[in-house]
């Protein structure tokens, strides 16, 4: 057959090929992400997302990214009792559920291995549950930090959309209410507690590091107020400034209307001469 039939027949047949299979609408409801700290420096962390779908739909898909020196194991996701398939690629994790026009709840359980940072001084769980590769909206998410006993939190602040959305309890549990997250955003979170809760655990540095955690939430609070004394500023100036521009439009409207009808009484004399 002619090279150039074929190369007919095979374009028309991708043509027709559908790019996906199936397309569905959703809506991520509800997040609440529980991170148990454990002596050893592991956490165990425990998801529970809703999602509303509209149309017909395989799953979901859940992108974990560790941070440098940490890592995920032991990733498992549920419907209530039932396990659910899961096919991973490097971060990206599909978790695969059939259905159509429902709203399911997917519990996912995994650990982070070296998921807290354990100094001479401090011990540290800093971590980003979702960062600026995130596709979809959170309309509610809540994440907890549950230490390995009951005790005192040093320090607990976020970053971005957690940005003041912390509670400290006073069993040293510390939840953040971050409500809505848009997608593609950053929202890192930061939770420091004594090293002694962690007496299994390798040490991360042989330095003191408490001192720096705290400048680091100072430095948050210091470009948050900057920033609203900026934004305070532009405001007070946009109040002189509009009315201001307002009264100059007008100015040039009377000038341009004074202008017009001076040029019309003069051509209505020139029209009047003998």
């Amino acid at each position: 057959m002619n090279k150039n039939i074929i190369c007919v027949l095979l374009m028309t047949i991708l043509f027709f090929i559908p790019t996906e299979v199936y397309a569905a609408d959703y809506n991520i409801t509800n997040v609440k992400i529980h991170a148990y700290l454990q002596p050893n420096g592991e956490v165990i962390v425990q998801e529970e997302h809703t999602y509303e779908f509209s149309g017909e739909f395989g799953g979901i898909i859940r992108e974990l990214i560790p941070k440098e020196g940490t890592e995920i194991v032991e990733l498992e996701a549920f419907e209530g009792n039932d396990p659910l398939l899961i096919e991973t690629d490097r971060t990206e994790h599909r978790i695969h559920r059939e259905g159509k026009d429902e709203t399911i709840t997917i519990d996912i359980t995994y650990k982070i291995n070296n998921g807290v940072d354990v100094y001479e001084d401090v011990a540290d769980f800093y971590w980003p549950f979702f960062d600026k590769s995130n596709e979809a909206t959170y309309e509610n998410l809540i994440v907890y930090v549950i230490p390995p006993e009951p005790t005192t939190a040093l320090i607990a602040f976020g970053y971005d959309e957690a940005y003041k959305t912390e509670t400290v309890f006073d069993d040293g549990q510390v939840q953040f209410v971050m409500g809505e997250v848009p997608r593609k955003r950053n929202g890192d979170i930061r939770v420091a507690y004594a090293p002694e809760l962690f007496p299994v655990s390798n040490l991360t540095a042989n330095k003191f590091m408490y001192d720096e955690i705290v400048a680091e939430k100072q430095h948050l609070l210091e470009t948050e107020m900057a920033k609203a004394a900026r934004q305070e500023q532009l405001s007070s100036i946009g109040v002189i400034l509009v009315p201001l521009f307002a009264l100059l439009l007008v100015f040039v409207f009377v000038k341009a209307w004074l202008e017009a009808k001076s040029k019309k009484a003069v051509v209505m004399r020139e029209l009047e001469l003998p």
